[in-house]
């Protein structure tokens, strides 16, 4: 399977719009489609970016690695993610994600 092709997969595995992707990675809405027509890799950069928002290793979008990533990595990959929406929410919201964070991890309010 081809880097694109293992991306494809992931996204349809993920239930993730290819657009979605490319619009978060800040990526051509094109790309993912010259990368399968040409088989082409894109910079490091970009494959760690995207590896990290499908939760897999760089070496497995690369490589004819058959382990995706491991648990710790997903769960890495997942709070990364989950952190950059956050940041896009307006304060107030940011704020309340955050006091909910402390109260599920039993801290004091730090604010």
């Amino acid at each position: 399977m081809s880097f694109a092709e293992k991306i494809i997969a992931l996204l349809n595995e993920k239930n993730i719009a290819q657009s979605k992707m490319l619009s978060d990675l800040n990526l051509g809405k094109n790309q993912l489609a010259y990368w399968k027509k040409n088989g082409n890799i894109p910079k490091w950069d970009t494959v760690e970016n995207i590896a990290k928002y499908l939760g897999v290793s760089a070496d497995y979008l690369l490589r004819n690695e058959q382990k995706k990533s491991t648990p710790t990595d997903s769960a890495d990959a997942e709070a990364d993610r989950l952190f950059e929406q956050v940041k896009q929410l307006p304060l107030e919201k940011q704020q309340q994600a955050f006091d909910y964070l402390r109260f599920l991890l039993g801290q004091q309010d730090n604010h």
